[in-house]
């Protein structure tokens, strides 16, 4: 491997980062439906402490980096959450110009 095949490899790995945190974003809008404030200081305490004990058990992350990247993840999570959007469902893949129709 060269640097070039690095890079590729970090490229391919921050577009699956941003796939995993769509879809966590999906779940924080379904989940808005069964809260009755957006906020819920004891259920980001608990992500927060357990994000902190993962990183620092898998090694090379810094537990304050992993508080501070998920932080910021939840905070956008109620921006999202705070906007009020209607959930559909519909038929077929993203691109299909199903989620269009719906």
């Amino acid at each position: 491997m060269d640097i070039n095949d690095l890079r590729q490899e970090i490229d391919r790995l921050d577009f699956e980062l941003l796939k995993l945190i769509k879809t966590r974003m999906e779940f924080a809008l379904k989940i808005r439906k069964f809260k009755t404030d957006i906020t819920d200081p004891t259920r980001e305490e608990k992500v927060i402490y357990r994000v902190k004990s993962h990183a620092e058990a898998l090694g090379l992350l810094e537990a304050e980096f992993a508080e501070q990247l998920f932080v910021k993840i939840i905070e956008a999570s109620k921006v999202l959450q705070s906007k009020g959007y209607l959930l559909a469902g519909f038929q077929g893949e993203h691109g299909a110009y199903s989620e269009v129709a719906a």
